[in-house]
């Protein structure tokens, strides 16, 4: 769970200081919340793809186990 947060954080914040200087209009139109819900959205989007690439491709059943649910 710790590093699906990190990576979920890490990639927010890299998003957010590319947003700052590429478009900081768009940026402080949508607001911060916004920011978060999309950016959680499409990086939760982007790893659907990937999770079935290893699945196909690569046979990897899960990507994470733990005792308590599988991924």
């Amino acid at each position: 769970m710790l590093a699906v947060f990190g990576f979920y954080a890490a990639t927010g914040f890299f998003s957010y200081r590319w947003m700052q200087r590429r478009m900081p209009e768009t940026l402080a139109r949508i607001g911060m919340v916004r920011f978060v819900v999309a950016v959680a959205l499409f990086w939760t989007m982007m790893a659907v793809p990937v999770k079935a690439f290893l699945r196909l491709i690569l046979h990897v059943k899960y990507v994470w186990v733990t005792p308590w649910f599988n991924i």
